[in-house]
Formats: C-alpha cells, sequence, structure tokens
C-alpha cells in the first residue's frame, strides 16, 4: 500500500474526497487529511507519502507553490494529482509542468478519481519497479 495525503481547504470537500472511493482498494492507505497547504508541508516531512491528493486554489499557499516547495526538498519524492473547481489551462500546465500524474475537475467524478488513482498507483508502480 502506497500512503496517500489528502489536502483540501474546503472540510466538505476533504471528506468527499476521502469517501469517494476506497483507496485501499486502488493500493492506497490514507496517511493524512491536511486542510491547508502549509500543514500539508509539514505532514509531507514527517509521514513521507508516495503521493498527494491536493486542491489548488487555498488561502495562503496554493497547490502549486505546495508541489513547488516538495520538488525541492530532496528527501521527498512525491507524486501529486490536482484537484480543482476551476478548468484553468494555465494552471493546468503548470501542474504537468511539475510532473503532476493528473488533473481532476469539482464536482469530483468517481470515474475521474479513479482514473487518477489507476494513473497514480501506475507511475508509483514503475519507479519502484522500473522496466529494463
Amino acid at each position: 500500500m502506497y500512503p496517500i495525503l489528502l489536502v483540501d481547504d474546503e472540510i466538505w470537500a476533504l471528506k468527499g474526497l476521502e469517501d469517494i472511493l476506497s483507496w485501499e482498494d486502488f493500493g492506497f492507505q490514507i496517511c493524512g487529511r491536511c486542510s491547508s497547504a502549509e500543514e500539508a508541508m509539514q505532514a509531507m516531512l514527517e509521514k513521507h507519502p508516495a503521493a498527494v491528493f491536493t486542491d489548488i486554489r487555498m488561502p495562503g499557499t496554493s497547490g502549486i507553490d505546495m508541489i513547488s516547495w516538495a520538488r525541492a526538498q530532496n528527501e521527498l519524492d512525491i507524486e501529486f494529482v490536482i484537484t480543482s473547481a476551476y478548468s484553468d489551462f494555465d494552471v493546468a500546465k503548470k501542474a504537468i509542468d511539475y510532473g503532476a500524474v493528473g488533473y481532476v475537475l469539482k464536482p469530483l467524478e468517481i470515474t475521474e478519481v479513479e482514473a487518477a488513482a489507476r494513473r497514480l498507483k501506475k507511475r508509483l508502480d514503475e519507479k519502484k519497479h522500473p522496466l529494463v
């Protein structure tokens, strides 16, 4: 099981992300839930999750800034999936530039979250056992 951190500043959205699918069925175990990027950055340092599902627009530090920060930390090797209520091409492009595995629009659709979870698991499996 890969440890995964869920991040959203709206508690109802965080709960919805947690409940939308059975994370264990996709190979993930929720290791934390954070309601701000600052809280998530601390959790990343303490828990070393393999992956983070994060909202992009949050008060204070944005999800993109958080990903940029995580990429600069040598001890962290985390994959990210972005969730957003906004279909913003520039934000999606930045997420891709930082290597995000996916960009899922809110309101979350179970099929989209499942597809992102499968891509995320595949990427993590490939990092663990790269093809020769």
